[in-house]
């Protein structure tokens, strides 16, 4: 997996955005939350699904297949919004 574009995280209270950088004007931002963000610093180190997986099962008390959900979801959502190549 890997981005399209080059973003970055940004905190804003409880959740994430993730912006574009050096794209003139930003028209896009997508809200993430935790897992999200997990999911986001997993792609842009060049982690593999799985790996996202483990680490968000290591760090919070859920189980492999709610964490395969989560991540997927999150994925979806990226490519979605064509931050994530297909």
């Amino acid at each position: 997996m890997k981005l399209s574009m080059e973003m970055a995280l940004m905190e804003l209270g409880n959740q994430y955005i993730a912006v574009p950088v050096n794209r003139g004007p930003v028209n896009k931002l997508v809200r993430l939350n935790d897992t999200g963000k997990v999911v986001f610093n997993g792609i842009t180190e060049g982690l593999e699904e799985d790996a996202i997986v483990r680490r968000i099962t290591e760090e919070y008390a859920v189980s492999e297949s709610d964490a395969y959900s989560a991540v997927r979801k999150v994925i979806e959502l990226l490519r979605k919004e064509g931050i994530l190549e297909k």
